[in-house]
């Protein structure tokens, strides 16, 4: 029976000829085996218990099948579709990396332009990107509730460097609309076309140190390893930055556990934020201090001497009893409860 069951997860197929997805697949074996139980009355048949060594076999193939039709895009979401898009390659490729947060060179070497499909909903266009397998995602058993990574981004059109629009021009560039997304250009095309041959894996490593080396901004390259990951820490970093939580960068960088904290890195700005906050507080200026005591004073000579135009009452003792030995005192009080007493 472990013979047979491991045949049938690899033939088995839906009436048009077509494979099942991973997720279906596993659904009809596992009502095989309620089958098995309720109507045979079968209840030692557990054809998914890891410890049951009878059907080890049967566990490796359901499990190799399931990877495979996850890397080819069966039952991906929105997978399988109709892509509509154009030229600059390098420029596509840090876009990719940036946007959709793609890891280094695993996802850019596997890539294929039928994960790319245009949509259209209430917000306006956007192109769909749908994920396979991936280091966080490999089909199979242990990942069956995992799901690849379905990223929606919108088009700006009001925006020329928009990168809907650029994925657009660099699809409709291509020979095929289907099979691998890098294709070499051909020379005094216009408008560009991509040529069959694909690009190769040595190439697509430099393509970030060229775009960084030719950037109109100048990016310091001392010092630093360039790499194609360099653009899914960029994407952590920018969506930090801008005061996304942890659970929606995870979804949009592919990662399952908080290890993409590693990659949220402050940026200059933030850091300079930082540093003046932790600052000393500056020590007073003496000639503001003296600025300040002046102007106290002459409030304070300018309320005494401006009478209130509402004085309750002013008294003088000195002016009922003139002795020249006795000081004068003179007292302004006003209605709202403000007494003011000079002795002179």
């Amino acid at each position: 029976m472990d013979f047979w069951l491991a045949r049938f997860v690899f033939e088995i197929r839906r009436k048009d000829g077509k494979p099942y997805p991973p997720t279906t697949l596993y659904n009809i074996v596992a009502a095989i085996m309620r089958h098995l139980r309720e109507d045979l009355s079968r209840h030692d048949m557990n054809f998914l218990d890891k410890a049951d060594i009878r059907f080890a076999q049967f566990r490796k193939a359901l499990d190799a099948r399931m990877k495979q039709l996850t890397a080819q895009g069966v039952g991906n979401g929105e997978a399988a579709g109709r892509p509509s898009n154009n030229s600059g390659r390098g420029d596509a490729l840090g876009d990719r990396d940036r946007i959709f947060g793609l890891r280094g060179m695993d996802e850019h070497r596997n890539l294929q332009a039928e994960q790319f499909t245009l949509g259209l909903d209430k917000n306006g266009r956007y192109l769909l990107y749908t994920g396979r397998v991936s280091k966080n995602v490999q089909g199979g058993l242990n990942h069956r509730q995992v799901d690849v990574k379905n990223i929606r981004q919108y088009a700006e059109d009001a925006n020329p460097r928009c990168v809907v629009n650029l994925f657009v021009t660099y699809l409709n560039s291509l020979p095929e609309k289907q099979g691998s997304f890098y294709r070499r250009p051909l020379t005094n095309t216009c408008p560009p076309r991509c040529s069959l041959q694909v690009v190769g894996v040595n190439k697509l490593k430099t393509y970030m140190k060229t775009m960084c080396a030719s950037a109109s901004a100048g990016i310091p390259m001392e010092g630093r390893n360039i790499t194609n990951h360099n653009g899914k820490a960029t994407c952590a970093t920018q969506m930090f930055a801008a005061g996304f939580d942890e659970q929606t960068m995870m979804a949009r960088t592919g990662q399952r556990s908080s290890t993409v904290r590693a990659y949220k890195r402050p940026s200059d700005a933030l850091l300079t934020d930082v540093s003046n906050t932790l600052q000393p507080p500056k020590q007073p200026s003496p000639t503001k201090n003296k600025v300040k005591i002046l102007e106290t004073t002459a409030a304070t000579a300018t309320t005494t001497t401006a009478a209130p135009p509402n004085t309750a009452s002013v008294t003088s003792p000195a002016a009922k009893t003139p002795t020249s030995n006795v000081p004068s005192r003179l007292s302004i009080e006003h209605p709202n409860g403000l007494k003011i007493t000079m002795d002179f």
